[in-house]
């Protein structure tokens, strides 16, 4: 990473002491050698997840140098070009302010430059920060600007591309209808613009809706129609999460062999592409198979080694995730106070994040364990949560379960 740091640090000397008459070609070269040195910024940080201040405090006056040279030298498309590789550096660090504030200096120049290409690329990066910052309606907005360019300029592929950004969206607020509407369109548009890649991606979401939805049939389905076009793509990240959200399903129908293979599949080829968040994914879903065979100490260790991940990524919701797992691996060995602690911490996490559907499995859960320790009144109150917010995801099947474990206690 110093060794990074020190050649743009360098670069950027050699450029300032080189003020009269830099000719084009030199100038190609030098965003050549930048665009080189944040690839391999962003793979050592991906590989190392050094301190995201450390590397701001480095990177980002390294950056404004950069944008300062160049806005004299060069036309508006390579300032762009530019401007973009700092934004996404900005994301990897996790300077989202930054890369926000550059986005839309992106879009601005681009506007002033007819670059339409830019102009969405800007705008749909947008949306994707406010999607991963929660900020949901904030996203749809920025989402429905890309499509109404894209119509403008008939980019259909772009367009089914961002329908199934939308219909993400909708399933992490659990809205599965709406998520199922928004797949289906992207389905449609990328037929018409012979887009396999983006039919693999609806497939692929379609079957996570219909696995929360307990149909199985439908979910093995879509994901392998899903696998079958990433693979005829070469997609191999997009090979690994399928593989990953099949298993999951079979976990879910209790084909224990099936899952185990897929399992292996996803964490092979996800660990292969280096991708940490798939990895986190995968090992905290592999944690609860293990959890399902019985396999404690496999199921703590895959767990744990999510859980480290989804700190390092600060993300809210994926610890979330392992805080709840972690609730239930310690309910099985009745350990009753750890557990206690982790569900609570699931808890907070989730209604920070506004996540209804983790935290409806997290009460009950929580109300579970209360049932096993019979302290019957705190397992009503959890599992009455717990009911009241699966009925707002209308989950028919998980509204029946806690029915049934709200009769049994009154009975």
């Amino acid at each position: 990473m110093d060794t990074t740091l020190k050649q743009i640090r360098d670069l950027v000397a050699e450029l300032k002491t080189d003020v009269s008459g830099i000719v084009e070609v030199r100038i190609h070269n030098n965003i050549l050698e930048l665009d080189n040195l944040f690839g391999q910024l962003e793979c050592e940080s991906k590989a190392e997840i050094p301190s995201t201040g450390a590397i701001c405090a480095t990177l980002m006056p390294t950056l404004q140098a950069y944008r300062q040279m160049f806005k004299t030298r060069l036309n508006q498309n390579g300032l762009i070009e530019l401007l973009l590789e700092g934004a996404k550096a900005s994301v990897n660090i996790g300077e989202f302010n930054d890369a926000k504030a550059l986005y839309e200096e992106i879009a601005t120049l681009a506007e002033d430059s007819q670059n339409i290409t830019a102009k969405i690329e800007a705008i749909k990066q947008r949306g994707h920060l406010n999607s991963r910052q929660e900020q949901w309606q904030q996203a749809q907005e920025y989402y429905q600007q890309v499509i109404e360019l894209c119509e403008d300029t008939n980019n259909k592929e772009e367009m089914a591309n961002i329908y199934n950004n939308l219909g993400y969206n909708a399933t992490l607020q659990g809205n599965f209808n709406q998520a199922n509407e928004y797949h289906q369109k992207a389905i449609q548009i990328a037929a018409e613009a012979d887009s396999r890649w983006v039919i693999a991606d609806a497939h692929n979401s379609l079957g996570t809706i219909a696995t929360v939805q307990a149909d199985w049939d439908e979910a093995i389905e879509h994901f392998q129609q899903s696998i079958t076009l990433y693979d005829e793509l070469d997609d191999r990240r997009g090979m690994a999460q399928t593989y990953h959200n099949l298993a999951m399903a079979y976990v879910d129908c209790e084909q224990w062999e099936e899952a185990g293979e897929c399992y292996q599949e996803a964490t092979e080829i996800a660990e292969d592409v280096g991708d940490l968040p798939l990895m986190a994914g995968i090992y905290i879903n592999r944690a609860e198979f293990f959890l399902n065979i019985s396999s404690i100490e496999m199921a703590k260790t895959y767990c744990s080694k999510a859980l480290e991940i989804f700190r390092k990524l600060n993300d809210k919701r994926g610890i979330a995730e392992a805080y709840k797992l972690l609730g239930r691996i310690y309910k099985k060995e009745q350990d009753w106070d750890t557990a206690e602690q982790h569900f609570n911490e699931s808890i907070k996490l989730y209604q920070s994040c506004n996540n209804l559907l983790g935290l409806a499995e997290a009460h009950y859960e929580f109300g579970s364990m209360y049932n096993e320790k019979q302290e019957f009144e705190k397992a009503k109150m959890h599992f009455a949560s717990s009911l009241n917010l699966f009925e707002q995801l209308k989950a028919t099947e998980e509204i029946e379960r806690v029915q049934s474990a709200l009769g049994a206690l009154a009975a």
